[in-house]
């Protein structure tokens, strides 16, 4: 494993490499950092050689800065995107996005369609706005609400909303995230009016390449029913609605999360590389 920066604008994007081959490019939550998502890829990537596995922290998370300038969504994805130039010149790319990083990867694979080789993403965010998002309610399907009223206020309402796995187990997960660098405050607030892409309902490109969207049945963030409209523009994904899941899903459904990635995969390698 190797940690270094890339300049970018000016922000040293600070990423994690590990192995060597294809570049994939994993793009972690908001609030989140890259150490978060490791957990969940690295065992299915292990077993498999040939994939160079780029983990990063997004703009104004985990030891990546955002300055001052830096206040949009459709900035944002420049910067990525230029990030992707830097790290990976000239070269194809997988992807993999989780909730806010999926919506980033799916407008890079939709902007670079041509350069694709794959792309996954889990509980992914496909509405910006909130007020937009067609969503259930909160529901535990497994262990007791009571397991998080230890919790302050704000963090029992997050795990509550996110987890509809409420085992102490899950609990004890949530709690490591609390070890995990916060989000730069002044950005955030910077972006809260401009969390969408400008160009969101421009996202209508083709992407040829082997797609999965992995959706929580009981996810009460993002929901599963605004992604199915993202099939209309991937003729290779694979939709998958997990039930016992919500937005924690890569936790709460582990095993099936691997199967899964490892399936994609295959396709992927079936996919390309091509010239």
């Amino acid at each position: 494993m190797t940690e270094r920066t890339i300049d970018v604008r000016g922000i040293p994007v600070l990423f994690e490499e590990v192995g060597e081959g294809r570049p994939v490019m994993v793009l972690h939550g908001f609030s989140l950092e890259h150490r978060v998502v490791m957990p969940n890829y690295e065992p299915v990537f292990e077993k498999r050689s040939g994939y160079r596995r780029i983990y990063l922290d997004m703009p104004g998370h985990g030891r990546t800065p955002a300055p001052d300038w830096l206040e949009t969504e459709d900035q944002v994805f420049e910067v990525l995107t230029e990030f992707a130039d830097a790290v990976a010149p000239g070269e194809r790319l997988v992807l993999i996005g989780q909730s806010w990083g999926a919506y980033h990867a799916h407008a890079l694979a939709s902007r670079q369609a041509d350069r694709i080789d794959g792309l996954m993403m889990a509980v992914p965010v496909a509405r910006a706005a909130h007020s937009l998002r067609d969503v259930s309610e909160a529901t535990a399907v497994a262990g007791d609400p009571a397991v998080a009223d230890e919790l302050n206020p704000d963090d029992r309402e997050m795990f509550l909303m996110g987890a509809t796995v409420q085992t102490p187990e899950l609990l004890a997960r949530f709690m490591e995230l609390g070890s995990m660098l916060l989000p730069d405050q002044a950005f955030v607030e910077r972006l809260a009016p401009n969390y969408a892409f400008s160009f969101e309902t421009e996202l209508t490109a083709t992407i040829p390449a082997p797609a999965l969207i992995i959706a929580g049945r009981q996810d009460a963030i993002v929901g599963y029913r605004d992604q199915w409209a993202l099939l209309d523009h991937m003729p290779r994904a694979s939709f998958v609605v997990l039930d016992r899941a919500g937005h924690f899903l890569e936790d709460e459904q582990q095993s099936l999360l691997r199967v899964l990635t490892a399936e994609w995969l295959d396709r992927v390698e079936e996919f390309g590389p091509r010239d």
